[in-house]
């Protein structure tokens, strides 16, 4: 099968003039909207138009997890879906709505630039009404009015679920700004005081400020360390997972993993916080401060994340096609494997260090291990230079110095890390660095997210998904999880999705890779340019 990207009626879609610039005009219009999101709030909040302008940001982020969701539940139906989208957008002026579409998105950006002076309740209802329009006149621009009407009417459980869930999110996260982790955090604190009193008697536990001490380290429980965004973590990941591998998992039993693995991590949150004391009190205050406190969260969420799907894959209760597991497990090992063993031993040596993890080259050496014993499974995945990888990853490297020119650092934090090392050793320092971020870095995030992740979106048996197949949600949800990954989450993923570009239009994971260590290079080079002048 060709690797090439075609859509329904034989055309590459990456080709297609009118959808890049659609994808386009909503990339810059949704940078646009997180940008003014958080609009200054109103004295005058008796009308219901100048509520929806206050709550503008809670209104979008049940928006797009709503979106998201509703998008999950039509996976199983999506290529049907977009087929009939293709039939009945042929011969409609799309191309005139969207122009409509963008000269009402400036109208309603203009509106809501005035509203930070005006606050008349006309005002309001013009920018409700210009919004809601720039939604309207987008979706006629993607596909024409019927098939929404008709998609809606069809799909009413999955709009209604997917609204549900977004609403119960940001109600979760509003609770949770507003006071409500505070239980949460008490029952945490009370329950490190009773594991570590026994230890050390003159630990001081004040519960009206939330924190717990001993004369050479005190630890304050904020909202953060509480315990509930770990919780939310394990719940998203087992909402994940339980969807990739759920031909393999028994239902409904499999949902007991759910509260399995909240309990797991509130109990490893409460073990996290009271060996942070012990580190802090009998060795040392800074490795408890600084490595730790920032990796420990990590390394417990990835442990309890891997006891959980080894649990499900081995008990009865959970599983109901062991050999397709174990199929499917042995294939994957080889492209995961260097990402989890470079991941796993960076969260440890970070853990271990005070400031910068000087023993960094350990995860380096054990991944490049890992690859090489491995590397006959790498054999048949394409290895070809290419110039236009080159060229994509030359232009992720402009997108991420333009995505990332506002944010504390524009990659890489070696340039940083570097000034507090001297001698010998910051200079063997600096080489793995530069091997990680150019060599090292690209294979292993490569065989796992567009080796592996790309194609499990696809089908459940991944190894029979050809390299450079394509679907829309297997090329936005990978590129969404290996945003996810980086501390500039949009840019990460404006990165993936280039990344997979590269890998779909011949087929070759060379490609993909190639264009990663070129935009890698590229941003090291920059990074120290900048930081070393």
């Amino acid at each position: 099968m060709s690797g090439r990207v075609s859509d329904p009626s034989g055309i590459p879609l990456f080709l297609s003039v009118y959808w890049l610039a659609l994808l386009v005009i909503l990339a810059g219009e949704f940078i646009w909207i997180t940008a003014k999101s958080d609009l200054p709030a109103s004295a005058d909040r008796a009308s219901w138009p100048v509520w929806l302008f206050d709550n503008a940001s809670v209104l979008l982020r049940i928006g797009i997890v709503g979106a998201g969701i509703f998008v999950l539940v039509l996976t199983p139906r999506l290529e049907s879906i977009l087929n009939e989208m293709r039939r009945q957008s042929l011969g409609d002026r799309r191309s005139l709505w969207l122009a409509c579409h963008v000269v009402t998105f400036v109208a309603f950006a203009f509106t809501s630039a005035l509203l930070f002076g005006t606050k008349s309740t006309f005002s309001f209802v013009a920018w409700m009404l210009l919004g809601s329009a720039s939604l309207a006149l987008w979706l006629l621009a993607v596909a024409p009015l019927g098939f929404w009407v008709g998609l809606f009417r069809r799909e009413r459980v999955g709009l209604s679920l997917g609204l549900g869930l977004g609403m119960l999110t940001c109600a979760a996260g509003v609770l949770a700004q507003k006071g409500f982790w505070s239980p949460l955090a008490e029952i945490t604190l009370r329950s490190v005081y009773w594991l570590l009193n026994p230890v050390y008697s003159d630990l001081a536990y004040e519960p009206s400020s939330f924190s717990i001490s001993t004369p050479l380290l005190e630890v304050e429980v904020g909202e953060r360390c509480s315990g509930y965004e770990g919780i939310t973590l394990i719940t998203i990941f087992l909402a994940i997972y339980i969807w990739l591998f759920r031909q393999q998992l028994r239902f409904p039993q499999v949902f007991w993993l759910f509260p399995l693995g909240i309990l797991a991590m509130w109990f490893a949150n409460v073990l996290r916080i009271a060996v942070l004391i012990a580190i802090g009190t009998s060795f040392s205050p800074d490795v408890a401060a600084g490595g730790f406190h920032s990796q420990a969260g990590w390394i417990t969420f990835t442990l309890i994340a891997f006891a959980v799907i080894a649990i499900s894959h081995r008990a009865e209760a959970f599983k109901t096609n062991e050999r397709a597991c174990l199929r499917n497990a042995t294939l994957a090992t080889g492209l995961l494997a260097p990402f989890l063993v470079l991941m796993a031993v960076t969260m440890v040596t970070s853990a271990l260090s005070s400031g910068v993890d000087t023993l960094y080259p350990l995860g380096l050496v054990a991944a490049a291990i890992t690859l090489w014993y491995y590397r006959k499974s790498y054999l048949e995945l394409g290895w070809k230079w290419s110039n236009k990888a080159v060229a994509i990853g030359i232009a992720v490297f402009v997108l991420w110095m333009i995505l990332t020119r506002n944010a504390d650092g524009n990659g890489p934090e070696f340039a940083l890390d570097l000034k507090e090392l001297s001698g010998w050793w910051g200079g063997v320092w600096l080489f793995f660095r530069l091997l990680g971020a150019v060599i090292i870095v690209p294979l292993v995030e490569e065989l796992a997210f567009r080796g592996y992740l790309l194609r499990k979106f696809i089908a459940q048996d991944f190894e029979n998904v050809p390299l450079g197949q394509f679907t829309w949600f297997s090329w936005l949800g990978s590129s969404l999880l290996f945003g996810l990954l980086h501390e500039q989450w949009l840019a990460g993923t404006v990165a993936g999705l280039a990344y997979a570009f590269a890998l779909c239009r011949q087929g070759q994971l060379g490609d993909a890779v190639l264009a990663h260590a070129t935009s890698n290079a590229l941003i090291s080079a920059c990074t120290l340019w900048i930081g070393l002048r």
